[in-house]
């Protein structure tokens, strides 16, 4: 958080609900003293500062409003939308996407149902895998090709087929991005295809990559 040269510091909590609940506290019928919203806070008592932290919270409160103004009713550009598919891939919530791109949350939903980004998991289930649309299922894959994987709730590329069997028909061994990167093994319908992202010009590849250092 840095708004008019103010740095947090270790123990504070300086999180904008937090500042949100101050300023609706001061500014009540019955307001509290400015000594006890330094205190809710967990900031020394030093009143300049404590207005310059709820100045800066009103400042990007404003300048969001502005841009989500601006913003409204207009498409999707493409490096926006590029941005927000990779993200969203990346472990981006939709409400962080949201507030990024100066955008409502069911603007970005809208975006992950239109293009057929396949949906991650709110929470990884290695034994109970994310459904996928049909939309993104199909059983060939190459060697090297992009994936998400519904399993390890993340980007993945294809090694190469290993089995095709009556029970779960092709199974391949892919590589899997992130902080848990490993081979692993899955059925053609626990893996979501992203050539349609990719046709958009979105590059899958680079954000698998950047997951390894993140």
């Amino acid at each position: 958080m840095a708004t008019r040269g103010v740095k947090v510091k270790a123990g504070e909590d300086l999180t904008d609900s937090s500042v949100k609940r101050v300023i609706e506290f001061l500014e009540a019928e019955k307001p509290i003293t400015k000594k006890e919203a330094c205190k809710m806070l967990n900031i020394s008592y030093n009143t300049t500062r404590l207005n310059n932290i709820m100045e800066g919270y009103k400042d990007r409160v404003a300048m969001t409003k502005r841009l989500k103004a601006k913003k409204r009713g207009t498409p999707v550009a493409p490096l926006e939308l590029e941005g927000i598919v990779l993200d969203y891939l990346k472990g981006t919530s939709i409400v962080d996407l949201a507030k990024r791109n100066y955008r409502s949350t069911l603007f970005i939903k809208g975006i992950i149902e239109k293009y057929n980004v396949p949906p991650r998991a709110k929470a990884s289930s290695y034994f109970r895998p994310e459904m996928l649309p049909e939309e993104v299922l199909k059983e060939e894959y190459e060697h090297g090709e992009m994936c998400w994987s519904s399993r390890y709730n993340t980007l993945a590329s294809i090694d190469k087929e290993i089995q095709c069997d009556k029970e779960h028909g092709k199974v391949y061994r892919i590589w899997t991005y992130g902080k848990n990167s490993q081979y692993a093994c899955q059925p053609w319908y626990e893996l979501g295809s992203l050539t349609h992202l990719e046709d958009e010009g979105i590059n899958v590849r680079q954000a698998a990559s950047q997951m390894d250092y993140e």
